[in-house]
């Protein structure tokens, strides 16, 4: 029962947010030189989002890695 009242909430609070960006999408401006680059909120927030997840789970591969070579290498050593 309290799965689906959660469920509920998160689903209204969804539509809410929906109808808010759609009255006010906002925009983001990033200039760097001459370039500039003008995005709505919503979709620089979710490739915000994107980015920091690759980022985690990158470095997280790469940190599991090094990992696997050093063991490998001390494996080695003793054989």
């Amino acid at each position: 029962m309290m799965r689906l009242l959660f469920y509920c909430l998160i689903f209204v609070l969804a539509i809410f947010i929906g109808l808010w960006i759609k009255v006010d999408p906002g925009y983001v401006l990033i200039a760097y030189r001459h370039w500039t680059v003008e995005t709505p909120l919503w979709f620089f927030v979710i490739i915000s989002v994107m980015v920091l997840f690759i980022l985690h789970y990158g470095l997280s591969l790469w940190d599991k890695i090094e990992n696997l070579i050093a063991r490998w290498r001390y494996r080695r050593h003793w054989i």
